[in-house]
């Protein structure tokens, strides 16, 4: 694997402000792309109790990850110049539906895993009026975060490499670990733009949305043209 000094690090940056011709270049493509990823996601917005509740738990697990996956595919077909059709969301389901499932299963696990410390931080600090905990609380939500930005890349990897989950995983370590800094600088733009959407109730929320996974591609894009894949 070559490394970036060769070459232009990818910027998140210049993702978001290359992303954003491009979201309203197929704006409507996308309109069309996420509300029938939304369509999908209603049945799990109600509380069916009991084993409905455990069926909506496996919906979203080999229904909803997969298509989440999709959704990730749909961004990175736009950002590199291709024309967004309906059939891109369900690549994934077509393609590795077995690993999408897996893999969605594996991520949910490790950051359910890597939020306990926290939750039982919040917990101790809430019930024992602790400002200790609450402050050391802050310190911990670090670690989901820091898994999280490392393994964002992973819906990209599983659509377009044909490897299994693990590997996926170990691949977005492996690249998401030279550019962190990026990710880290993504990620704070990502939450500022998001809070701006807020601002502007639910079209701005659906354009913001839009906004961040078409810059996430890009920013997988730019780092793809100047690093090999690992073999």
């Amino acid at each position: 694997m070559t490394t970036l000094e060769a070459a232009a690090a990818p910027s998140a940056l210049s993702a978001f402000r290359r992303a954003w011709p491009k979201l309203w270049e197929q704006l409507g493509r996308f309109l069309l792309a996420f509300a029938i990823f939304a369509a999908f996601l209603i049945p799990s917005r109600f509380d069916f109790g009991g084993l409905g509740n455990v069926l909506i738990l496996l919906y979203q697990l080999v229904i909803i990850g997969p298509l989440s996956f999709g959704l990730y595919y749909v961004y990175l077909v736009a950002a590199r110049g291709g024309r967004v059709e309906v059939s891109d969301l369900f690549l994934p389901l077509q393609r590795a539906f077995g690993t999408c499932v897996l893999t969605n299963a594996l991520l949910s696990l490790v950051l359910v895993v890597a939020s306990l410390p926290l939750a039982v931080a919040i917990m101790i600090g809430l019930v024992g009026q602790s400002a200790g905990f609450l402050a050391a609380s802050s310190v911990l939500a670090l670690l989901p975060l820091f898994l999280a930005l490392r393994f964002l890349f992973v819906p990209y990897i599983i659509v377009e490499e044909d490897v299994g989950a693990l590997e996926a995983l170990q691949r977005s370590w492996q690249r998401t670990g030279p550019i962190f800094g990026q990710l880290t600088v993504f990620a704070a733009l990502a939450i500022a733009i998001a809070l701006a959407g807020l601002a502007l109730l639910f079209v701005g929320v659906i354009v913001s949305v839009m906004w961040c996974g078409l810059a996430l591609a890009i920013l997988y894009d730019d780092l793809s043209e100047v690093a090999e894949p690992s073999a």
